[in-house]
């Protein structure tokens, strides 16, 4: 069986393009890791959320709003320079 370099080439096309479809959308979302506690929450008569999910950039809670992963800026008394500030 031989395939067509045009066919080829249209192969390559749609697969380089929905790779990057496929790149931009997992670094733009939080749903890279899920944590599903829903069953414990039933159990403890619901007075803790549990349940939550990450991406790259974010950790979003089910009953809160999200936060920054990492944040070495949160404080204004942290005991960075700003060429630390830089590298980071």
């Amino acid at each position: 069986m031989r395939v067509s370099l045009s066919v080829l080439s249209l192969l390559v096309a749609l697969v380089g393009a929905s790779s990057f479809v496929f790149l931009v959308v997992a670094i733009a979302t939080d749903f890279w890791y899920i944590i599903d506690a829903s069953r414990l929450e039933t159990a403890a008569n619901g007075t803790a959320a549990l349940s939550s999910h990450s991406g790259l950039w974010r950790t979003c809670r089910l009953r809160s709003k999200c936060y920054p992963l990492i944040n070495p800026f949160r404080h204004e008394n942290a005991n960075i320079t700003d060429s630390h500030r830089q590298l980071l």
